[in-house]
């Protein structure tokens, strides 16, 4: 007899204990950083390499939750104004551990009496992803850039990289509607980052990513209505 079992929604259930686990391990992680345990230079650069794929693992399971609900139609958005240079600032104290370990700059270029109306969490999960990315791939610095631009608000990251592959910026709409296993990667995170920046909308307007290359390295954008 077939089984009647919802292997979506069990497998949404399961992603959710394994994400509320890894937080447990991230909050661990970060209470070590601050012990007695940490005080060489080698335990702390242990303990941010660990931070860093526990938070990449906590993003992509985020990211999972967070499609999975937009594919059963019940993402809800929590609109509110927020200050936009204070959840810039958020993910680089969320994220201390790595960017020193790392020795790489991270800077925010943003008006701090800037607000907008979007889901904070949501853009929060969104910027925090990419953040982590960009240090990955970064030489020396990081800058976290908002502005309003027309009807939109504009939020970035550059780094000083080398800057996204050609192929990558030319198959940029089809990597919006899904994903490419055979690529290597699925790029889950600019998946996700195309569909709730999409979910944002204001009348007609909608919101979108974008990606390029600019003379000092790589920079991502999210674009809000």
């Amino acid at each position: 007899m077939k089984s009647t079992l919802d292997f979506s929604l069990l497998l949404a259930s399961a992603v959710h204990d394994m994400k509320n686990s890894v937080g447990m391990l991230l909050s661990t992680v970060e209470q070590l950083d601050q012990s007695e345990l940490a005080k060489d230079s080698e335990s702390k650069s242990q303990l941010a390499l660990l931070h860093a794929e526990a938070a990449r693992i906590n993003n992509d399971l985020v990211h999972l939750l967070g499609i999975y609900r937009i594919d059963q139609d019940q993402l809800v958005l929590n609109y509110q104004e927020c200050y936009v240079f204070d959840l810039l600032q958020d993910q680089i104290i969320n994220n201390d551990i790595l960017f020193t370990a790392s020795g790489i700059d991270v800077s925010i270029e943003c008006d701090e009496s800037l607000s907008w109306i979007f889901d904070e969490q949501l853009i929060s999960d969104v910027i925090c992803n990419v953040l982590i990315n960009a240090v990955k791939y970064a030489n020396n610095k990081v800058i976290l850039r908002a502005g309003a631009v027309g009807d939109e608000l504009v939020v970035s990251v550059l780094d000083d990289g080398l800057g996204y592959p050609q192929k990558m910026l030319s198959n940029l709409e089809s990597l919006k509607e899904g994903f490419n296993f055979s690529a290597g990667s699925t790029q889950l995170g600019l998946f996700f980052a195309s569909r709730i920046a999409a979910e944002h909308a204001k009348g007609e307007a909608r919101g979108s990513m974008r990606l390029e290359n600019y003379e000092g390295g790589g920079m991502f954008s999210i674009l809000l209505p």
